[in-house]
């Protein structure tokens, strides 16, 4: 939006004020960068014949980031009587706050949970982020810093989305809002039942936030309950090839066992009346 100042207005002169567009920018520019902003991505020209604010459309932009409009009101633009009014040639200031917007960046997070044992992994995919961290100055924030993952449950079913209310919560931790892929383990010893996890970015500055819903299938597991052990039995000993006589008085297989580690015959000799 170009502001026109407010100084009295000479009837009927009409001036030609040219805007231009620079961007995208990472960061926001500054009166320093504007050797470097190369040529502007669109361009127009609008006539103004009076004080006041006029909003120019510059059309589609080419992607995230930052823009800056300059306006200028150039004598050799102007009709002979435009020309006789204006002082000298006007240039607003390039990256002045007032004439930058963002189009913010728009990232995606892309989950899969899974359950190990007694605990549940995240997987988190993140992808859009710019390469660079802004640290934010004076008119702009600074990037979001962390992904907040939080666990809910557990559930006698799988949960739906309005299910994860702060009651259930089982667990939270953060992981670096960068991209790539980050893997996010709960800790052991969960309960029986379903969990599910949520992820969620917080909006600051040029970055748009992002929520992973609540009860989502893909970051919906269940915890089983751990599988009951079998019990003991008494072992049995084997008799087989025992004499009779030793079997009753349960030495049959101690009497063979000893044979075998010697590697002779067991020799039982009877004692009779």
């Amino acid at each position: 939006m170009l502001h026109v100042g407010t100084d009295p207005w000479v009837a009927e002169v009409e001036l030609i004020v040219r805007m231009r567009a620079f961007g995208p920018f990472e960061t926001p520019p500054t009166a320093q960068s504007f050797p470097e902003a190369g040529t502007a991505v669109a361009e127009t020209d609008v006539v103004v014949s009076g004080a006041g604010d006029v909003t120019v459309d510059l059309g589609p932009v080419a992607g995230p980031g930052f823009y800056t409009v300059v306006a200028e009101v150039i004598g050799a633009d102007q009709t002979e009587i435009g020309r006789k009014y204006l002082a000298e040639d006007v240039t607003t200031t390039f990256g002045d706050p007032a004439e930058t917007s963002v189009v913010r960046w728009t990232p995606t997070i892309d989950t899969a949970a899974t359950a190990v044992a007694d605990a549940t992994i995240d997987q988190v995919t993140i992808r859009g982020l710019p390469e660079l961290r802004f640290d934010g100055d004076v008119d702009w924030a600074a990037d979001p810093g962390t992904v907040t993952q939080t666990l809910y449950g557990p559930y006698p079913n799988p949960p739906g989305v309005g299910d994860c209310t702060a009651d259930h919560v089982s667990w939270t931790t953060t992981i670096p809002a960068a991209n790539g892929i980050h893997s996010v383990t709960s800790p052991d010893g969960l309960e029986p039942g379903w969990y599910t996890w949520t992820s969620e970015l917080a909006g600051a500055g040029r970055i748009s936030g992002v929520v992973v819903d609540c009860g989502l299938p893909n970051e919906t597991v269940e915890v089983a309950a751990p599988a009951a052990l079998p019990s003991p039995k008494t072992p049995e000993l084997a008799e087989t090839g025992a004499d009779p006589a030793l079997a009753r008085l349960g030495l049959g297989s101690l009497v063979l066992a000893a044979a075998a580690f010697t590697g002779r015959a067991a020799v039982i000799r009877k004692v009779g009346r």
